[in-house]
């Protein structure tokens, strides 16, 4: 298997007529197929007055060439150029073509070409001031079910700089590079799309070249190249079995491990045996964002049937997260799923990276000892259309509002990509999240509990007995809790309790579960480190001191305390009070901080 032989690389040289007389020229790539003829891209030698063909330029054994093209199918875009007065040179071995096997998975590539960033000043030791283009070795991947509409091959490189002409592309004259794999020829690079950006190119399909030939064409091309006249002497170039073995373990390995952590109840109840939450579940109802009076709630998880992407907001402790680790759980557990449902919290999507990575680094930190095996960092990149459905929660947890701005505009840019979207947000303002719904999320706000779905949680949190069951409904309705026992995460602190010392009763009215569910809500949610790090950052931003920044945090409960009592005796709206609170009680002035009642915001978010 000889494969890519860099002595063989054509740099493919072309002038041709501007139309007043004049000639421009312009260059590509190509291989040395035969002894006679290179093989390159219809496009880089088309109109050409004359054709140059260069080999090892400026090294030991450089020779060139005049060439004619006598071969162009521009449809796929391939040519043959002929070469005229070669110097003597030992024959060329044959080369393979090859076609490749369709599989779920990437195929390691190899091409070599002159592309325009590979432009030098003053060639090595020549003083001359003259330019010149090097070679460049690319190794990239392939993920052959991608392009199968325009049938050519999606080729992942390394991406160079962006050219200092934003009209031009870096990859200029890459075009006529043969692209190898396996030791076999399987394309021709044709295109750099921008909108792709710059690690993407796109290849001439070695294997759709016969159903895109005529029989005389494929015959033609067959004697200028030693490309086999049917389809069927195409060399099988095969996706390493490692490869797609891995993405399937690595895949088996986050269903296991997303099913496992989905049954953690997502609060850190009072009694550490806590029922799997899979086993107290009572499915969910939404309400749809519409201009009807009074829409009917509907099965929460029958809107991802409805939608492609989805926005659902909900007050503090209604459920998104319960819903997500519910959507989650039941996609692992689906056999042969084609869709991949994995929990990403927002705040993992504010740091400085590519999309993919930033997914592959949320699953990895949060699912951790669960899983078997280490993720591939690609693994976000290699599916399919609608591999993955992102489950995006606690976008109002983002303290900082500027960052929560950037993670919105990466859902809403990416809504027409590859992934589907799944965002729960506490209530925001319409117009932050209006980037959302232009870009097609559906939007839902979840809806509290009724009185069957209380029952129902109630039988479930206590063993199945409806005798316990109906004794909690009627302690709740001692206790003046029925209408705050409505907001599921309030409903389950209620049974947590009450499961825990039923005869003990439950704390009277408001004020006494208050402080229960503050405690909950403060030390229970899971990611209370980065919450802490986010206002840090957001407090720095505004201008005001890490020691205020600490003293905010550790006065929550103090603040909570207060806007609790005030709300009740007071008309004042809660942002008012406390920001009346923390000027009065912190060591420092705050009036003066940018953005300081965004970051209060946030606070009490």
């Amino acid at each position: 298997m000889r494969g890519l032989d860099p002595g063989r690389v054509a740099e493919v040289i072309v002038t041709y007529e501007t139309g007043d007389g004049g000639r421009k020229g312009k260059r590509g790539s190509g291989y040395l197929i035969t002894d006679r003829t290179v093989l390159t891209a219809a496009h880089v030698v088309a109109d050409a007055a004359t054709i140059q063909l260069r080999f090892r330029a400026d090294q030991e054994g450089a020779w060139s060439a005049d060439g004619v093209v006598v071969f162009k199918a521009p449809h796929i875009d391939i040519a043959v150029v002929s070469l005229m007065d070669t110097p003597d040179l030992p024959p060329v071995p044959t080369v393979t073509f090859g076609r490749l096997v369709d599989a779920d998975g990437e195929l390691p590539c190899s091409m070599m070409g002159f592309p325009r960033f590979k432009l030098r000043e003053d060639a090595p030791g020549s003083g001359s001031g003259s330019r010149f283009r090097d070679a460049h070795h690319e190794q990239g991947t392939i993920s052959p079910w991608s392009n199968t509409r325009q049938k050519t091959l999606s080729i992942r490189v390394d991406a160079p700089a962006p050219d200092p002409d934003p009209e031009v592309s870096p990859w200029e004259a890459m075009s006529g590079a043969a692209v190898w794999s396996e030791g076999h020829l399987i394309g021709i690079v044709i295109e750099h799309h921008a909108s792709e950006g710059l690690g993407r190119l796109t290849a001439s399909r070695v294997d759709r070249w016969h159903e895109a030939l005529s029989e005389a064409e494929a015959a033609q091309l067959a004697l200028f190249t030693g490309f086999p006249a049917r389809r069927e002497g195409l060399r099988e170039v095969r996706v390493p079995a490692g490869r797609a073995e891995q993405r399937e373990e690595a895949i088996r390995a986050l269903l296991s491990a997303e099913r496992t952590d989905s049954d953690v109840q997502p609060y850190r109840f009072l009694d550490a045996d806590a029922p799997a939450l899979e086993r107290v579940y009572v499915h969910q109802r939404v309400v749809e964002h519409t201009e009807a009076a009074a829409p009917e709630p509907v099965p929460a998880e029958d809107i991802l049937d409805r939608h492609r992407h989805v926005l659902i907001e909900g007050e503090a402790g209604a459920g998104k997260s319960t819903f997500t680790q519910r959507v989650a759980r039941r996609g692992a557990e689906t056999p042969g799923a084609r869709e991949h449902a994995v929990r990403i919290p927002a705040v993992d999507l504010t740091h400085g990276a590519p999309l993919p990575v930033l997914l592959r680094d949320s699953v990895q930190r949060r699912l951790g000892g669960h899983l078997g095996t280490e993720l591939p960092r690609d693994l976000f990149e290699s599916g399919g259309d609608g591999d993955w459905l992102l489950l995006v929660d606690g976008l109002d947890e983002i303290v900082d509002t500027a960052a929560r701005r950037r993670v919105i505009s990466i859902v809403a840019a990416n809504a027409s990509g590859p992934y589907r979207w799944v965002v729960t947000t506490r209530f925001l303002p319409p117009h932050e999240l209006a980037p959302l719904r232009d870009a097609g999320l559906a939007s839902y706000a979840l809806a509290p509990f009724d009185e069957s779905q209380l029952r129902e949680l109630a039988r479930r949190w206590l063993d199945g007995n409806p005798e316990r069951a109906e004794a909690f409904l009627r302690e709740v309705e001692r206790s003046g809790l029925r209408q705050l026992v409505r907001t599921p995460l309030v409903a389950a602190i209620t049974l947590s309790i009450f499961r825990r010392d039923p005869d003990a009763g439950l704390p009277t009215g408001r004020p006494g579960l208050y402080q229960e569910c503050v405690r909950y809500l403060l030390s229970g949610r899971p990611g209370e480190e980065e919450r802490r790090a986010g206002l840090l950052r957001a407090v720095a931003q505004a201008g005001g001191s890490r020691r205020l920044a600490e003293w905010l945090y550790g006065a929550r409960i103090k603040l909570l305390t207060a806007l609790a009592h005030n709300t009740l005796t007071a008309d004042t709206p809660l942002l008012e009070e406390a920001l009346r609170w923390i000027a009065q009680q912190a060591d420092e002035a705050t009036d003066f901080l940018h953005g300081w009642r965004e970051v209060v915001t946030g606070l009490l978010s």
